[in-house]
């Protein structure tokens, strides 16, 4: 009867955290923040550049200030950004793998991007709240390092596929960026959201 009733309770907890978690690819750290499972892809980078050229054209000022430094970019993976985003179209080896060569600045304009994006699909607003992206702090990974699975991976490797409930990647990335540091070689960003009224 107890082992029974154990059961019941572990699976309606196990369905309650499932329902609670509404924010795609992202684990909740604190009451009302979550940060990303992974750091962010160039694939996810693509469709960011991609919705950005549909906004403004492919050779306008705000399509270029997208692109990373290609030299950071090529000295990762070998390629420039542009010829891994045509090789994307044709085979996914880079898909899962960090995006690289990005500034502070290109980051924070990606974080507002996301956030309105976010904004338009009413089913990502956990408790009727919006959700405001921006870079993790010391605080974040700290929160994070509790749901954190260790992984063995080098910088630049794919991402593991995104699965809910884990966050991958904080012990072996270093050198991510964050709001409070900005790596002299940064390898990679995640976001975190946060609920506001």
């Amino acid at each position: 009867m107890k082992r029974g009733l154990l059961l019941v309770l572990m699976v309606w907890l196990g369905v309650m955290m499932a329902c609670g978690q509404k924010v795609p690819y992202m684990v909740k750290i604190e009451e009302d923040t979550y940060m990303d499972n992974t750091e962010m892809s160039i694939e996810a980078w693509i469709e960011y550049d991609w919705d950005i050229s549909k906004q403004y054209g492919e050779d306008s000022p705000e399509r270029r200030a997208v692109v990373p430094d290609n030299r950071v970019f090529r000295s990762l993976y070998g390629k420039d950004y542009e010829a891994i985003k045509k090789y994307l179209e044709l085979k996914d080896d880079y898909r899962r793998c960090p995006i690289v060569g990005l500034s502070r600045e290109q980051i924070v304009k990606y974080c507002e991007w996301r956030t309105e994006k976010c904004a338009q699909r009413k089913e990502y607003h956990p408790h009727g709240r919006s959700l405001v992206f921006g870079l993790p702090d010391k605080n974040d990974y700290e929160s994070a390092l509790s749901k954190a699975k260790v992984t063995k991976k080098v910088a630049g490797a794919p991402n593991p596929k995104k699965k809910g409930g884990k966050i991958y990647g904080l012990y072996d990335n270093v050198s991510e960026m964050r709001t409070d540091v900005t790596p002299q070689h940064p390898y990679g960003f995640r976001c975190v959201a946060r609920e506001v009224e």
